[in-house]
Order: structure tokens, then sequence, then C-alpha cells
């Protein structure tokens, strides 16, 4: 009966033996002292003015381990635990983006593994500057066509907080353009200071262009270009436009094509039927108003033919006096010579009556006169 209790003792003894075996097995040979492993690759991960400290934890830790975050700038030399990076899983990231607001200030961040009855040593980052080490991301870009230019639109990345935007856009000093023509590959760098919209010009039109941005500052040379943005410097002609174009001439040319046939055919109906009244009298108007017009024309036709007709017999009357007072003159003239002539005939008769002959003297006594 004495040997039973002994029994169950050293049966106890060897399952605690075993239980401290196993748990040594499971556990590196450091942590059986009462410490714990630091962790490793402690650093500070910034993009677009977000910081944040990461680290990677030893290898074989307890389930239980926690981290804990603290900062330190220079300037000050103290270091402070960090709000909320109190005690954190190895799978958690510490944002710092608060603590480190100055742009020109030099900050460093340390981390420590602890469980309940253990803690580690501090593993440091190294040092930080958000001008500096902060990676500048990729602005938003935009590109379209404007004829023989491209209109590019800039928008600087949206970061979380408000004092991220603020100081992305105090940072940002100029843009470097690439531009790439997509036919043969020719390209060439533009490098412009930094504006929401810029104009590229003197491109050939109808031409795809793609447009590769980075952003440049004074101290920062971590920059992410954005993705090629391609566009048409104006919009080439394409199949399908040709194709609506020579539809659309083709329903024109068949509208003009009935329209003409219309107009024939109505104008055999109207020279086979009789016109209607409306139709009628519209033409009547026009008959009438066409002879008025022509009784008008016709009036100051005869107007001016008496006109020039009055003239005429003016000019004939004037040239005829002339030619009468001439014939006058000349008939004047004529009987003046007829007087003349008239004279010298009656002198003539006088002479013969003055200076008879004498039958008697004639013929001798005695004769018959025949």
């Amino acid at each position: 009966m004495l040997l039973q209790p002994a029994s169950v003792g050293l049966n106890s003894v060897s399952v605690r033996q075993q239980v401290v075996f196993t748990v040594a097995q499971l556990k590196p040979f450091s942590q059986l002292g009462g410490s714990l492993l630091a962790p490793l690759n402690v650093s500070v991960r910034s993009l677009n003015m977000e910081h944040w400290l990461t680290w990677l934890p030893a290898p074989d830790m307890p389930a239980d381990t926690r981290y804990r975050v603290h900062t330190l700038r220079l300037r000050r030399s103290k270091w402070k635990p960090v709000a909320g990076c109190e005690s954190l899983l190895s799978s958690q990231v510490c944002n710092v983006t608060i603590l480190f607001k100055e742009l020109l200030e030099e900050y460093q961040g340390r981390v420590q593994a602890f469980t309940f009855t253990h803690t580690s040593n501090w593993t440091y980052s190294g040092l930080f500057q958000p001008l500096r080490d902060t990676v500048l991301g990729a602005p938003g870009v935009s590109v379209s066509g404007c004829g023989n230019c491209l209109l590019l639109q800039f928008s600087p990345p949206i970061p979380m907080g408000h004092q991220s935007h603020q100081q992305l856009l105090e940072v940002y000093r100029g843009l470097t353009c690439l531009v790439r023509r997509t036919r043969d590959g020719a390209q060439f760098t533009l490098n412009l200071p930094y504006q929401e919209d810029i104009v590229i010009g003197y491109l050939q039109p109808e031409v795809e262009y793609c447009v590769t941005v980075t952003v440049t500052t004074i101290f920062n040379h971590n920059s992410i270009p954005s993705p090629a943005n391609c566009a048409f410097t104006s919009p080439p002609p394409t199949i399908q436009s040709v194709y609506v174009i020579l539809s659309l001439l083709g329903v024109f040319c068949l509208l003009a094509l009935l329209l003409m046939g219309l107009v024939i055919y109505g104008g055999q109906l109207i020279s086979r039927q009789r016109l209607p009244k409306t139709l009628s009298a519209i033409l009547l108007y026009s008959q009438l108003l066409h002879t008025a017009q022509s009784d008008q024309f016709i009036q100051q036709s005869d107007h001016q033919f008496i006109q020039q007709s009055d003239q005429y017999i003016q000019l004939s009357d004037h040239q005829f006096i002339q030619q009468s007072d001439q014939f006058i003159q000349q008939s004047d003239q004529f009987i003046q010579h007829s007087d003349q002539l008239a004279t010298s005939d009656h002198f003539i008769q006088v002479s013969a009556v003055t200076l008879p002959l004498d039958d008697s003297s004639l013929t001798g006594p005695g004769q018959e006169v025949f």
C-alpha cells in the first residue's frame, strides 16, 4: 500500500518533465531565460506626406505578444509614446503623420515587444525628414485634344488628411512632362512650373500623343511618374463617320431626284388639268400687272416719241424757213433779172415803132405787094 503513492509520485514527476520538455521545444532558447526578441526592420514609410512606422516581428514570438511605439524629435531629445500605438499586434502599423508635421525637422521612432511577463529591447528606425524622405505619388492627369495642341489638367493625390494635402501643395514646384508620339515613338521632355492647367502646343493635328507626368520638388527626388495618358490632338476621321457622310449624301441625292420628279410630274398635271381658282386668280393678277406695266411703258414711250417728234418738227420748220428764205431771195433775183430782160424787149419794141418800114419803099411803083 505504501508503494502506491510512490508510484503515483513518480508518474507525476515524469509527466511534469515531459511538459517542460515539450514547452522547451516550442520556445526559443533565448526566451527560456525570461526575455523576448526585439522587433526587426523598424522604419518609417511615407507616401504623399502620410507617415507610418512599420516593423517585422522576430521569429517564433508568443501569440500574446504586443508592441509599443515611441517617437523622438531630435531638437527636443525626448521620447514620447504615440497615442493609439501602446499595444499593437504584429500585423498592425502606427500612423505618425500628426507627430511628423514639420517638413524640415528630423524624427526617429522605436518599437518594443512585450507580454504580460516579459519585454524585449528597443529597435530604432533611421532618421526621417518629411520633405526629403517622403515619396511623391503620381498626380492625377487628364489629357484632351485642342486642334494642334494638348490640354493637360493636373490634380495632386488625395491623401487621407487635410494636413498632408496642404503640405503637398507646398512641396510641389514643377512638372516634368514626357510627350511621346504613338505613331513612331518620337518623344520630347518639358519642364514646366506646376499649374493645374497646361497647354502643349505646336503638335500635329489628328495624331495621338501619350503624356507621362512626374512631380518635381527642390529637395525631394522620390517621385512616382503617372501612367501614360493618351489622346488625339483632334479626332481623326473614322470609318463609321465616312459611312455616315456617304449615307447622307446618298439620301440627299435621292431626295433631289424625287423633288425633280415631282416638279416635272406636277407640271404635266397642270398642263393637262384646269388650274384651280386660286392659281387662276394669281395668274390673272400677274397678267394684269404685266399689262399695266406694258401700258405704262407704252405711255412713256409715246411721250418720249412725241417730244422727239416735236423737236424734229421744230428743227424741220427752222430748216424749211431758211430754205424758203433762200428760195424767195433767188426768186427776187430772178424777178429782177426778168425785169431787166423785159426792159430790153420794150426798148426793142419802141425802136420798132419809131422806125417803121414803108412798103412802098420796099416795092417799086406799080408793083403789088404779096
